[in-house]
């Protein structure tokens, strides 16, 4: 179900970009973000593929500085529960970036009343969530020592990708 109150198809499977990065369960991003239902699932799973790609692209030193045959969730000591710290601050950074880049979407899917959606067609609500990818990439080269690589950092200290 999603925030509509409208029920929709699951989305299944994971999406994978080689074995340094964390798999993305498309269920567990639904569970997480919980996409409007007017959503078509080909929409998702491109805008997902894309983010992946950007946080990759953000997170490359990380890769290119790990020993070989190394992962990400491997780097992680950090547990909370019985997931590893980097792999939930890498699947927050792909939803979030993920999230950001379907609201863009959003106004031509649906058009209802505007107070309706009015918090969904905010550009300051898209950049909050480009804001809280950036914050989850920002942890993770810090936390593998590569937090001034070729990163730029703006004014509030948030990695620009």
């Amino acid at each position: 179900m999603s925030l509509t109150g409208k029920t929709d198809t699951e989305l299944d499977g994971s999406l994978s970009s080689g074995n340094f990065w964390p798999e993305i369960g498309l269920k567990g991003f639904q569970e997480v973000v919980r996409p409007p239902a007017e959503y078509k699932m080909e929409l998702i799973r491109e805008t997902l593929m894309g983010a992946i790609a950007a946080v990759n692209r953000a997170l490359a030193p990380v890769e290119k500085g790990a020993s070989e045959g190394s992962t990400l969730v491997g780097l992680s000591g950090t547990r909370i529960g019985d997931v590893p710290i980097l792999e939930l601050h890498y699947r927050q950074a792909v939803y979030y970036h993920t999230r950001a880049e379907l609201l863009a979407h959003y106004t031509v899917i649906a058009r209802k009343e505007d107070a309706e959606n009015q918090a969904k067609e905010l550009p300051e609500t898209r950049e909050y969530w480009m804001v809280e990818s950036r914050r989850h990439i920002q942890f993770i080269l810090e936390m593998t020592g590569h937090a001034t690589e070729g990163h730029t950092v703006s004014g509030n200290g948030v990695y620009l990708i």
